[in-house]
């Protein structure tokens, strides 16, 4: 919330957020909600989400990344 509130760019009406969005099988998911004009929409999702990651890395929460193993396996050629 700091850095929502933080930024000169996110409006105080209506007030930002930080809202849980899903709990799936890698975590909670959780979503930055700040209002903003129009033209500031993308970069201050860009700026909050390294921003966040930053903070969330230097308090210790490493970033959950999904991953997945797959394996590939050859079919002999046809004859």
């Amino acid at each position: 919330m700091a850095i929502m509130t933080g930024d000169e760019r996110v409006f105080e009406e209506p007030p930002p957020a930080f809202v849980a969005m899903n709990m799936g099988e890698n975590g909670l998911e959780m979503q930055a909600r700040p209002f903003v004009r129009y033209e500031d929409y993308d970069p201050v999702q860009f700026d909050f989400r390294q921003w966040i990651t930053e903070r969330l890395i230097a308090a210790g929460i490493e970033p959950v990344v999904s991953q997945q193993d797959v394996q590939v396996h050859l079919l002999p050629k046809a004859q």
